[in-house]
């Protein structure tokens, strides 16, 4: 008789919940794995506050293990095994390494088998959108990697250390990675619960080590000597509601986020950008659900506290917030849009890539590779560059026309505001599509439908900006 040795090892395959899963999947047209995801997030509510409420530290950090693992098991059955191989080799490496050396292995240890994982994927479900451990591994990637750096930062002071030639960036960007230094490292079983921490282990938060730790040992509560008693369970209840909101959005709407249905050719130019525009929205809802709901069930760990004013009061609970859906909806540039959108993934490259490598390409570059290899991801990716650079010709060239004083908002700041946000909306439904497509075929496909649109735009915008002198030098002249 073949033994099958997984089964052995790990016995846990729920196979009466995933048949319930597919029996609903059959009634609302859900995907089952889609299905696996949600019913994580809502159990990881109660499981939370029953994290938070036992005494002991170490058993928190087993009790994260586990559930995690038991939950990662449900989703992907031992496919979670990847991330328990990869965060084991990155703890001995920063332990047996030397220190010059070890964060640089680690980093570039996890991107590299992050690719790998992603070219699997690629080569077994092509274009697929079905769940699977690739998600999670992004996750894990950004919390190793910066474990890593933080672990060399506490090792090394004069990474931190601050220097009078220093830019204002970067003296305030110094000041967090102090403040952030690990300078022990941590038990495996901390460092495992760190990482396999069960409400954001499928889509983030992504946070520190050190706010995890404060976390689990409460230490974001004691103001002044004393442990203040604050109630996590209306913020997070807050967050939990906005995520049912855009779940039940995506419920009803999501047969309407089939973005190749936009651009059928019997369809007007007008019907194809509308068609575009809700299809993306309705995209876009799917991470505001995930999200929303993970930073709700992080809130009732602690680790969203945001600590306390000098007078005592809270100052909020959006510490671990990942996403502002107003700010991006509504972002009048893609500065505004960077900064709303999956911010920890965001935080990760300015602290890490663009702050020690000082190059804009390079941040783009590890982030198009720690989405993956699609062709999509690097037409969306290597846009970029040139439309930050277009905004930074407009600040300089042709908003100060429009905007005096920042602190007037007059007539013409009103419609240089609407006109941006429009520019930006604009921009990133045509720019995103390869982003969502992924194919390079179907991308060229899609954008020809568009009439090039996007970068027709982006083009004459840059030209136009280059009628107008710069305001500062018009000034001095």
């Amino acid at each position: 008789m073949q033994i099958e040795w997984h089964s052995v090892l790990l016995p846990w395959h729920f196979e009466n919940a995933k048949q319930l899963l597919h029996q609903i999947e059959n009634h609302t047209n859900i995907p089952s794995d889609q299905l696996s995801l949600l019913c994580c997030f809502f159990l990881s509510y109660p499981l939370a506050f029953f994290q938070s409420q036992i005494p002991s530290i170490p058993i928190k950090h087993y009790v994260n293990v586990f559930i995690g693992i038991t939950m990662a098991q449900f989703v992907y059955n031992i496919a979670w095994l990847h991330s328990l191989f990869t965060s084991i080799v990155t703890y001995y490496i920063l332990k047996w390494l030397p220190i010059r050396y070890s964060c640089i292995v680690a980093f570039l240890f996890n991107m590299e088998y992050l690719a790998f994982l992603h070219i699997f994927r690629m080569t077994n479900d092509y274009n697929g959108w079905k769940m699977d451990c690739t998600t999670s591994q992004m996750i894990i990637v950004i919390k190793l990697t910066s474990f890593a750096i933080n672990f060399y930062d506490g090792q090394v002071k004069t990474t931190t250390k601050t220097d009078e030639n220093d830019s204002l960036q970067l003296s305030r960007m110094k000041t967090i990675w102090k403040a952030l230094a690990i300078t022990e490292l941590p038990s495996l079983m901390e460092f495992l619960g760190y990482i396999f921490c069960f409400t954001t282990f499928f889509a983030g938060p992504c946070f520190e080590y050190r706010i995890y730790s404060d976390a689990v040992r409460g230490s974001q509560f004691i103001y002044y000597g004393k442990r203040v008693s604050v109630s996590l369970l209306r913020p997070a209840l807050r967050k939990c509601a906005i995520g049912i909101f855009f779940m039940v959005l995506v419920a009803a709407f999501g047969s309407y986020s089939d973005l190749s249905a936009a651009f059928h050719q019997e369809l007007s130019f007008g019907m194809r950008m509308i068609r575009v525009v809700v299809a993306l929205f309705i995209t876009r809802c799917k991470y505001y659900c995930a999200w929303k709901l993970a930073e709700g069930a992080t809130i009732l760990t602690g680790a969203g506290f945001e600590g306390f004013a000098s007078d005592g009061t809270v100052i909020g609970f959006d510490g671990v917030d990942n996403i502002d859906i107003i700010g991006f909806e509504t972002a009048q540039n893609f500065r505004g849009l960077a900064r709303s959108w999956n911010k920890g993934t965001q935080m990760w490259l300015e602290r890490y890539v663009y702050s020690r490598t000082n190059t804009l390409f390079l941040t783009y570059l590890c982030s198009a590779v720690w989405h993956g290899f699609y062709p999509g991801y690097y037409i969306f990716f290597l846009s970029l560059p040139l439309v930050t650079t277009i905004n930074r010709r407009v600040r300089r060239h042709i908003r100060p026309l429009f905007v005096d004083n920042e602190e007037c908002l007059t007539l013409k700041k009103r419609i240089y505001d609407y006109v941006g946000v429009v520019c930006t909306l604009c921009t990133i439904n045509y720019l995103a599509v390869s982003f969502v497509i992924l194919s390079w075929e179907e991308s060229l496909r899609s954008y020809q439908s568009l009439y090039f649109y996007g970068h027709i735009a982006i083009a004459f915008t840059y030209f136009i900006s280059m009628l107008f002198p710069s305001q500062s030098k018009a000034k001095q002249l």
